[in-house]
């Protein structure tokens, strides 16, 4: 198996967290270990040079998802600026990351409620065309 990748069997206990990574050669913590001691499936697509393909539905899936994770972690930091915070305690920083969090969830769930086919776009709530 390729370095950076992580077989998930039928017979595995349950996956904790999902981590989907570009860049599996810039892991800190090895795969297997991420998997033994905090039950994390750290899921890389192989370069193209490599012999070991996934399925391209399965290569599609992965893309797809990360993409999404990738927007949303975008919108979060650029219109939500969840990286800029002015808490002066821990709890404060938890509840100004609970309401940011709540806030892009309402979104998504208006767009959703409101048949909106591509549900991510936030801006549109507040600017539409």
């Amino acid at each position: 198996m390729p370095r950076g990748h992580v077989q998930v069997n039928s017979d595995t206990p349950r996956v904790r967290r999902l981590s989907l990574s570009r860049y599996p050669q810039h892991s800190i913590i090895p795969p297997a270990k991420l998997r033994q001691q905090q039950r994390i499936c750290l899921l890389t697509l192989p370069r193209r040079n490599q012999k070991q393909q996934l399925p391209p539905g399965v290569a599609q899936a992965i893309n797809s998802a990360r993409q999404i994770i990738e927007t949303v972690n975008g919108q979060l930091a650029e219109q939500f600026h969840v990286e800029t915070n002015h808490a002066h305690t821990f709890w404060g920083l938890c509840t100004r990351l609970l309401g940011k969090l709540t806030a892009h969830t309402l979104c998504i769930y208006l767009n959703r409620l409101l048949g909106n086919p591509q549900w991510l776009r936030i801006k549109a709530l507040a600017f539409p065309i």
